[in-house]
């Protein structure tokens, strides 16, 4: 069984039930424009129910570079993490840290981000301006790297997947079909201004974003697209969807990422679907 090896914030392990059962039975292709940590693909994958000429997209061009190496090169990965980034000790953590990535060949690269996100605080992935990675380290007495077996398993999951890092919307408009379903998975506006915990860029994703995604979605529903969107239960994102004639879903799930502990827990979600 594939399974997700990169902790994602904004991540639907807590949630794959609730967006199984809305999803449509049938449907020709599958486009996931905001990928994160993969969690509902490899739940569909595992069950067969992934077709051929699906792809998955996501803003983070480090995250895609890493799916598209495990597509390539898992033993490379493999061989990165068992012999180069597998101490979890801080001075080595802000060592790695400090690296640039364009340096690195695809596998290291691939692997240091496995290992960045493994060990720093959280699990987050958060850049700064410059788009270098900042989080600081996670202290954690052991860490979940994955296995050579968990990585080989998500490597056969990708191998026919087509992915893309940048603009969602020329994607969407070039490859998706009628008939397709579309999941929107985007940064989640933030339940207060403090809350924003989920930037995977350093660009981050307001309001103006969320309502260029709601129109897209509109756009490809129209085409006879199936599409379904999930987000942070608040009025503004219920009125934007149900204004462009979705059905709206409240729901609860469980987040265990947040910059704060007592933040940590149950919190409502809108799932949206135009069918």
């Amino acid at each position: 069984m594939a399974k997700p090896i990169i902790k994602s914030a904004g991540g639907k392990g807590q949630l794959l039930s609730d967006l199984t059962a809305r999803m449509p039975k049938e449907f020709e292709r599958y486009h996931e424009p905001f990928g994160g940590g993969l969690a509902l693909f490899l739940h569909l994958w595992n069950e067969g129910r992934v077709p051929k000429g699906s792809s998955v997209g996501d803003a983070n061009p480090d995250l895609i570079q890493l799916y598209q190496t495990l597509q390539k090169d898992p033993r490379g990965i493999m061989h990165w993490l068992s012999e180069v980034y597998n101490k979890n000790e801080a001075d080595y953590y802000y060592a790695v840290r400090a690296q640039d990535p364009d340096t690195l060949e695809p596998a290291e690269r691939a692997a240091r981000l496995i290992y960045l996100n493994k060990t720093c605080f959280n699990g987050l992935y958060r850049v700064n301006k410059q788009g270098e990675f900042n989080v600081p380290f996670g202290k954690y007495k052991k860490p979940a790297f994955p296995t050579d077996e968990e990585i080989e398993a998500i490597a056969e999951a990708l191998k026919s997947v087509t992915f893309y890092a940048g603009d969602y919307k020329a994607h969407c408009k070039k490859h998706v079909k009628k008939g397709s379903f579309v999941y929107f998975d985007p940064p989640y506006m933030p339940v207060s201004e403090t809350a924003n915990f989920t930037e995977f860029t350093q660009d981050g994703f307001d309001e103006f974003n969320q309502l260029e995604l709601c129109n897209t979605a509109t756009a490809l529903a129209e085409k006879g697209a199936l599409v379904m969107a999930s987000n942070a239960d608040l009025p503004v994102i219920e009125k934007l969807y149900r204004d462009s004639g979705f059905t709206i879903h409240k729901v609860r799930a469980r987040r265990a990422i947040n910059s704060r502990g007592e933040r940590r827990g149950p919190v409502g979600e809108l799932i949206m679907t135009s069918y």
